[in-house]
Order: structure tokens, then C-alpha cells, then sequence
């Protein structure tokens, strides 16, 4: 009771300035421990990834050597020795640990960790099931992998819990308890449901889809264009030879011919007497009928021909205007069909 109420004066006493002070060496020092994670995280994926059995290590002796082949030094050699000594491949999940703590720090920056610590507890009981049934399983379920090990695959740990596991359940039972086991300790360490990730995955699966048979149509689509547009342009091709070949039409003129009217003769003879009774007009009162009759021009003709050759080609009449005989009300067209026509 003493204690308490101790506690509870100190807690009084406490000036505002004394919490924003406290919050501060917090915050710098919860940035430490991250800047240390990222640090141990790269150190730990280097010296995994570039471990070789002729280094020195903890777990056999190397004479005579003269570089460490290992990028993290001779501190690397002997760390990532005793990681795969112990866990095998399942060591990389240690990797994993350190990035994700990152993460999964990273929404208490501004919070005290009093109340996460046991959710934090919890997350670490998950990584340790994880990283025990990985190795597990790598000993004994997995065929042989292309890959230096200290011991075996697996490791220490995975070699033991693989035995007793096999004793006691089979090795059937213990292949599902391990896969089993895996699962939960992933989604109790990451706090990642499984029907979410189910779920997440089947909506990247279908936008996948969705977005190959779009990418397959418009290819699809393109592809068409261009053998139409070959089409097309093997069409226009064919024209343009067709038009550069083809003779220009004969365009025939014909004689306009007007017929000498009797009347008109007669009226030219001036009458002695005025008593005719024709009660009629004279002629000359008409204009005189003009022998120039204004034709239509060769380019209007041609083009008049090329469009006939035209709507028979739509029709499937293959044609061609050999001849045109302009007249003063109509105009005569003479085409020659295609062979088979």
C-alpha cells in the first residue's frame, strides 16, 4: 500500500515537460531498435546467402585459408554455420522476422508498448511454432536439396522434432500436423488471416484473368486490324495497277445533224400577193437552232465511268468502260465485262 501510494505521488508530481522529455527518449529509442533491425535483417540475408562450408566456422575446422568467402566477414562464416546447424533453410525466416518486426512495430510509434507487449508475445510464440515445423518438415518431408549444410537440411531442431513427431503420429499424421502447424504459427506470427489471404488471392487471380483476356482480346483485335489493313492496302495496290494499266475511255462525239425544214424554204420566197390564209407565225420569229452543242468535259466522263465500274464491283460485276458516247441529253456508256461474267 505504501508502495502504491508512493508510486501514485511520483506519478503527480510529473510536470507535462517531464512527459514530453519521457515521449521523445522513447520515440529515439524505438528508432534505434528499428534502425537495428534493418541492420541485423540485411546482415542476416547477406551471410545466408554467401555461406560456404571452406570457411572457418564453429562446426568444423578450415586450415590454411586465406579470404572468408562469406560477404559478412569471419563473424558471418560462424553465424550463418550455427543458424544452418540449427535450422537449416528454415533459417531465412529469421530474415523474415526482422522486416516484419519492423512493420509490425511500426503503427506503435506514437503509442506505448505497455499493452502490446503481450500481443507482441503472442506474435513470437507464432514465429517460433513457424520456424520449429519449418524445420521440421525440411528434414524430413522434403527431398534432397542443392544446398550446403553444417549437419543436414533442417537442422538440429528440425531433425528432432521430425523423429519424435514420426514416432509418435507416422509419417502421414506428421507431414499434415507439420503443414498444420505451419499455417497456424504464420497467422498467429504475421496476424494474417487465411480466409483473408484466400480471399485477397482469389480477387488477384480473377484481376489477373480479367486483365490476360483484355490484353489477349486487344492483341487479338490488333492482329485482325493489321491483316485487314494488309488487305486493304494489297486492295489499293491492285487498284492503282489496275488505274495505271487501264486505257483511257474512248469518248466518241457524235455529228449533230439538223433537218432542213420545207417551210422554211418556202418562207424565204417573199409573196406577190397578201392573201394567204396562214394564219401561223412566221418562223423567223424562232432562233436559229445552234449546231454547237456544249459536251461534257473528258475528266467528267472518266469520272462518271470509273463509278459505274465501281457499283458493278459492289454488285460482284467485274467491268470495264471501253467507250462513252456523249449526246445532248444522254450520255452512252459501253463497258466490256470481266472474262466469266
Amino acid at each position: 500500500m505504501f508502495f502504491k501510494k508512493k508510486s501514485e505521488s511520483t506519478k503527480a508530481s510529473q510536470t507535462p515537460q517531464d512527459n514530453k522529455l519521457s515521449g521523445i527518449k522513447n520515440k529515439l529509442t524505438r528508432e534505434a531498435w528499428w534502425l537495428s533491425l534493418i541492420f541485423l535483417g540485411f546482415y542476416l540475408t547477406i551471410t545466408l546467402a554467401t555461406y560456404s562450408n571452406q570457411d572457418p566456422s564453429w562446426s568444423h575446422s578450415v586450415s590454411g585459408v586465406n579470404s572468408i568467402h562469406n560477404a559478412g566477414g569471419i563473424i558471418g562464416s560462424y553465424l550463418s554455420d550455427l543458424l544452418l546447424y540449427i535450422f537449416g533453410l528454415s533459417s531465412w525466416w529469421l530474415s523474415f522476422l526482422c522486416f516484419f518486426s519492423i512493420w509490425l512495430l511500426y503503427p506503435q510509434y506514437n503509442n506505448d508498448f505497455k499493452g502490446y507487449r503481450s500481443f507482441l508475445l503472442f506474435n513470437y510464440f507464432g514465429f517460433f511454432l513457424l520456424i520449429s515445423s519449418s524445420s521440421a518438415f525440411e528434414a524430413g518431408h522434403l527431398i534432397d536439396l542443392p544446398a550446403q549444410f553444417p549437419l543436414s537440411q533442417g537442422g538440429l531442431l528440425g531433425k528432432l522434432f521430425d523423429h519424435a513427431l514420426r514416432a509418435s503420429l507416422g509419417y502421414i499424421g506428421s507431414c499434415i500436423f507439420l503443414i498444420t502447424s505451419i499455417a497456424i504459427g504464420f497467422s498467429l506470427f504475421t496476424g494474417w488471416s487465411w480466409l483473408k489471404i484466400s480471399e485477397h488471392f482469389g480477387h488477384f487471380t480473377f484481376a489477373l484473368f480479367q486483365r490476360v483476356q483484355f490484353r489477349y482480346r486487344d492483341w487479338q483485335d490488333r492482329k485482325h486490324g493489321r491483316i485487314i489493313e494488309k488487305q486493304r492496302l494489297e486492295l489499293l495496290e491492285s487498284e492503282r495497277k489496275k488505274s495505271e494499266n487501264r486505257s483511257p475511255v474512248n469518248i466518241e462525239t457524235p455529228e449533230v445533224e439538223f433537218k432542213k425544214s420545207e417551210r422554211v424554204q418556202k418562207e424565204k420566197q417573199i409573196p406577190l400577193f397578201n392573201f394567204s390564209d396562214n394564219l401561223l407565225p412566221p418562223l423567223h420569229l424562232l432562233d436559229q437552232p445552234s449546231h454547237q452543242v456544249e459536251p461534257q468535259s473528258p475528266e467528267t466522263i472518266e469520272f462518271i465511268s470509273r463509278l459505274i465500274e465501281k457499283k458493278l464491283m459492289d454488285f460482284g460485276i467485274e467491268a470495264k468502260v471501253i467507250s462513252a458516247q456523249p449526246g445532248p441529253v444522254i450520255t452512252r456508256y459501253e463497258f466490256e465485262p470481266a472474262p466469266g461474267v
